[in-house]
Parts: C-alpha cells; sequence; structure tokens
C-alpha cells in the first residue's frame, strides 16, 4: 500500500490510498481508493453535493459539514463546463426552472402577495380620485356592463375615463384584446392636467382614394382648424401630401372643409356628429359618446348631403 497524492487544491480533503485489490482471482492489481477527507483512515463512500468532499460514514459526514460550513445541498446554479456537461445536468437544469415557475405561481396565489398588491393599488387610486362609481348614464348606454366594470383596467385607463366623465365625454373602453383598444394612445397628463385623445382623420376625397392619417395625442385645447391647417398648407416639407389632399387645398378650405364625428353604436346607416373648426377639441366632444378614441371623416360642404348628420338637442343660433 502507497500513500498518492492528487491535486493541491484537493489532496489535502480528498487523499487516496492504492491497494493491492482483485477480489475475484485473488491477485494484486493497482487501484486507487480515495480516502475519507476527515477521518483519513477509511475508504470514502459518499461524496457531498455541494463541495464534493469524499466522506466514509455518516460521523465524518456530519463533520465536514461544520469544518467546511457546507450545507450538503446542491449547487444548482454552478458553472458546469460544456464539454463536462452532460444528460444529468440539463435535467438537472430543466426541473430548477420548473421548480422556480411553480414557485412564481404559487406567490401569485398566496392571499398576503394579493393583499399587498390590491393595497398599493388602493393607494393609487385613492390618490388619483378613482373610487368613485361608474355613472349611471355608463349603465344606460350597456346595461348588461356592471356598475364596477371599469375597475378590471389599470389606473392609467380608469384615470382616463374619469377625465373624460369630468369633460361630458361618455367613453366607451372595449376589452383588452379588441384592436381599436390596443391602437388607442389617448391618455391623461397628471401634472399639467390636461387630457390628450388619439384622432384618427379619414379624408375621403384625397386623389389616392379613402386615405387614414393618425395623431397619436392631441392636445385637448387645440382646434380643429389649427390642427388641419399643417395639412392643407402648401410647404416643401409634405408636398406629397399636398398633392394626395389636392381636392381640399384647391377650395376655400377655411370655408368648405366639414370634419364630422362618427356616431357610435348606431344601427343601419352610420350617423355623424359635425363639428365646429374653431372651437376646441373639448369642445367638440363635449355631449358625446366615444369608443376609445375619435374618428373623424374630413370632407367638403358640398359633399355633405352624403352623410346622414345628426344634430344636437341643444344648438346655437
Amino acid at each position: 500500500m502507497c500513500q498518492h497524492k492528487m491535486s493541491e487544491t484537493v489532496g489535502s480533503d480528498f487523499g487516496c490510498k492504492r491497494k493491492a485489490l482483485d477480489v475475484e482471482n485473488g491477485e494484486t492489481s493497482d487501484a486507487i481508493v480515495i480516502e475519507c477527507a476527515i477521518c483519513k483512515l477509511t475508504a470514502a463512500k459518499y461524496r457531498c453535493p455541494r463541495c464534493e468532499r469524499a466522506t466514509c460514514g455518516l460521523n465524518c459526514c456530519r463533520q465536514h459539514k461544520k469544518k467546511f460550513e457546507c450545507d450538503g445541498k446542491r449547487d444548482r446554479t454552478k458553472f458546469i463546463n460544456l464539454k463536462s456537461f452532460g444528460d444529468s445536468d440539463l435535467t438537472s437544469d430543466y426541473f430548477f426552472l420548473e421548480e422556480i415557475g411553480r414557485s412564481s405561481r404559487n406567490a401569485r396565489m398566496n392571499p398576503a402577495f394579493e393583499l399587498n398588491s390590491t393595497r398599493n393599488s388602493k393607494r393609487r387610486k385613492a390618490k388619483l380620485g378613482l373610487f368613485k362609481r361608474s355613472r349611471p348614464s355608463d349603465s344606460m348606454v350597456n346595461p348588461h356592463v356592471g356598475p364596477n366594470w371599469l375597475e378590471k383596467f389599470p389606473v392609467a385607463t380608469q384615470l382616463l375615463v374619469k377625465q373624460a366623465q369630468e369633460r361630458d365625454v361618455s367613453l366607451i373602453i372595449l376589452a383588452a384584446g379588441m384592436t381599436k383598444h390596443k391602437q388607442n394612445t389617448s391618455y391623461f397628463n397628471t401634472r399639467s392636467a390636461t387630457l390628450y385623445w388619439r384622432i384618427e382623420w379619414n379624408f375621403a376625397l384625397s386623389k389616392i382614394g379613402p386615405m387614414t392619417i393618425v395623431d397619436e395625442r392631441v392636445e385637448e385645447s387645440k382646434t380643429l382648424i389649427d390642427l388641419l391647417r399643417p395639412r392643407f398648407t402648401k410647404t416643401l416639407d409634405n408636398a406629397k401630401l399636398s398633392a394626395q389632399l389636392r381636392p381640399y387645398i384647391s377650395s376655400n378650405w377655411e370655408t368648405d372643409v366639414v370634419v364630422l364625428l362618427c356616431k357610435e353604436f348606431t344601427p343601419g346607416t352610420p350617423q355623424y356628429h359635425r363639428l365646429a373648426l374653431y372651437r376646441t377639441l373639448a369642445e367638440n366632444l363635449s355631449q358625446k359618446m366615444i369608443v376609445e378614441f375619435p374618428v373623424c371623416i374630413v370632407t367638403l360642404l358640398s359633399e355633405i348631403d352624403r352623410y346622414q348628420i345628426v344634430h344636437d338637442l341643444v344648438e346655437e343660433i
């Protein structure tokens, strides 16, 4: 029997002996037997999954945990060289990721987690004044919608609807998966206390046929004439657009152009509200029902007979 040392880093802990060993033939041959890293007297039987030190039994295993402050649990995030990476490591990583996903799902289902998220949401809603119930007029529009239908939407959406209601605009929000809801970029700026609308302009008389232009965020204090003027004014920057909108530009557009707001939920023939060019967007949308964002038709006074206009109950003379 002769002593044999391993590398410097592990030799002190994983000593080994050479024994003459051949059970079947009774002959002797050199075989490496790993010593116990603690007692160094007995051949090791177990290897720690964490630090990979070999021990001979339970007592030495416990001593190695105290001596090296080892918990005996395998480090599942330890770096493994690609050459040494095997099927067992792949399986271990797979189950490790599954365990993380399971823990994450369980945490979300925990009542304490739900309570904390609810508290944070309530604090923010209280700060923004969103605890008011939906107005009775909302249930009149759709009696199948409950009074608290808005609470399932994000706080920003709730704030948008609340501010629209304060401006006498009945804003209808569609389900999260609907295309128009995804397209809506309208929002309320809390710092400036200003509502910004997404507006879809449909130019029915363009040279290339019906054309749609979208303004992502329009300040509510802007007048319609201010919003249309950059498109109907010939400049070097909008030469292509001016050519497409020539039927509007060739006329005295400030008096001939008509902007119509599509009226929502009208079965049969589409109906429209005629908007005032020199009024602000907020004034034009007041006492109107909007689904997500305003959709406007831009046409000429000579073409207005093609559209069914809905007049407000009270009109200024």
